[in-house]
């Protein structure tokens, strides 16, 4: 066991913390701007936003759904008013 606290205490001393840049990785895409520059101007989806549009239209279906309407008179409580 002391070998072991010896060898992580040792670690943790001479370990130094990992060089930060500046400039971000090169295999991390840009996020494409918010908003189109020019009125109408389509961007394309990204792959997460492609799947998550692609599954939130699967679930659709899948659940079952049911709506509700519902007729109230409230002319009593407009004139209250």
């Amino acid at each position: 066991r002391d070998d072991v606290t010896a060898a992580a205490a040792a670690t943790a001393t001479t370990a130094s913390p990992a060089p930060t840049t500046s400039q971000p990785s090169a295999a991390v895409p840009a996020a494409p701007a918010a908003s189109p520059a020019v009125p109408g101007e389509r961007i394309p989806l990204t792959r997460l936003q492609r799947t998550v549009a692609k599954r939130m239209a699967e679930s659709k279906p899948g659940a079952p759904h049911f709506y509700l309407q519902r007729d109230v008179d409230v002319t009593a409580l407009i004139a209250i008013r």
